[in-house]
C-alpha cells in the first residue's frame, strides 16, 4: 500500500522559513562577533576548539543552503500542489455540472420509463385479453375440427348419392334455365310497364299542376272579384247616402215650393 503523503498546509512552511531567518540572523551575529570573541578569549580558545567551531558553522551553513533549496522545492510543491488543487476544483466543479445534467437526465429517463412502463402494463393486459381470446378460439377451432370430421363423414356418405344429385342438379339447371328465360321476358315487359307508368306518372304530375296553377290563378281572379264587389258596394253605399241626402234637399223643397 503507498504510503499517503502528508499535505503542506502554507502555515507550517511559514513557521519553517522563520525559523531558518532566525538560525541566519543568530548565526550571522555569531560571526560577527567571533573575531571579537576570539581576541578575548585568544589565550582561552585552542586551534582545535577554533576548528570545531569553524565546522559547526560549515555544517549550519550547509544545513541553511539545505533548508532553502528544501524550502524552495516545497514552495514549487506548494505551488504545484495549488494549481493542482486549482485543476482539481475545476474538474470537480466540472464533475459536479455534469452530475447535475446526469441527474436531469435520469430523472427525465426515470419518467420516460415509468411511462414505458404504463405502456407495458397496458400491453400485458392487452396481451392476456389476447390469450383468453385465443383460447376461447382455440376451443372454438377444436370444436370447428370436429364438426369438420363429421362433415368428412357425412361427405363420405354422401358421395354415394353423388350421381342421383348430379341427375337431380341437371334437372333443376333446365328447370333453371326455363326460369331464367321466362324471368327475362317477364323483365322485359315489366320494363316496358314501368315506362308507361312513368310516362303517366308524369303527365298526372303535368296535370297536377296545371290544376294547381289553374287554382291559383281562381284564387287570384276570386280576390279581384271581391276587391271589385266590396268597392262597388263601398261605392253604393256612397250614392244612397248622397241619394237619401239629394232626397231629403228634394222634399224639403218641394215642401217649400209646392206648401206656399
Amino acid at each position: 500500500m503507498a504510503k499517503r503523503r502528508r499535505k503542506i498546509s502554507p502555515q507550517s512552511i511559514e513557521r519553517k522559513e522563520n525559523l531558518i531567518i532566525e538560525k541566519e540572523e543568530n548565526t550571522a551575529i555569531a560571526v560577527e562577533s567571533f573575531p571579537e570573541n576570539v581576541k578575548k578569549t585568544t589565550l582561552a580558545i585552542s586551534l582545535e576548539d577554533y576548528n570545531s567551531l569553524q565546522n559547526k558553522l560549515n555544517n549550519k551553513e550547509t544545513k541553511i543552503a539545505e533548508l532553502k533549496e528544501k524550502l524552495e522545492s516545497l514552495q514549487e510543491q506548494t505551488e504545484k500542489q495549488a494549481k493542482d488543487i486549482d485543476k482539481k476544483d475545476k474538474q470537480l466543479q466540472e464533475l459536479q455540472d455534469k452530475l447535475v445534467k446526469q441527474k436531469a437526465k435520469i430523472e427525465e429517463r426515470e419518467e420516460d420509463y415509468q411511462a414505458l412502463r404504463k405502456k407495458a402494463n397496458k400491453k400485458e393486459e392487452r396481451i392476456a385479453e389476447l390469450q383468453e381470446k385465443l383460447a376461447e378460439q382455440t376451443n372454438k377451432n377444436q370444436a370447428l375440427q370436429n364438426n369438420i370430421h363429421e362433415l368428412e363423414q357425412n361427405w363420405k356418405h354422401s358421395q354415394s348419392q353423388a350421381s342421383e344429385q348430379l341427375k337431380i342438379t341437371h334437372s333443376l339447371q333446365q328447370q333453371l334455365d326455363t326460369k331464367e328465360k321466362q324471368l327475362k321476358e317477364l323483365r322485359v315487359r315489366l320494363a316496358q310497364q314501368q315506362s308507361q307508368i312513368d310516362e303517366q306518372i308524369q303527365k298526372f304530375y303535368d296535370r297536377e299542376r296545371q290544376i294547381a296553377e289553374k287554382e291559383r290563378n281562381h284564387f287570384h281572379l276570386e280576390q279581384d272579384y271581391q276587391e271589385q264587389i266590396a268597392a262597388l258596394q263601398k261605392q253604393i253605399v256612397w250614392q244612397t247616402s248622397v241619394a237619401a241626402i239629394g232626397e231629403a234637399h228634394l222634399n224639403k223643397w218641394r215642401k217649400h215650393n209646392f206648401s206656399s
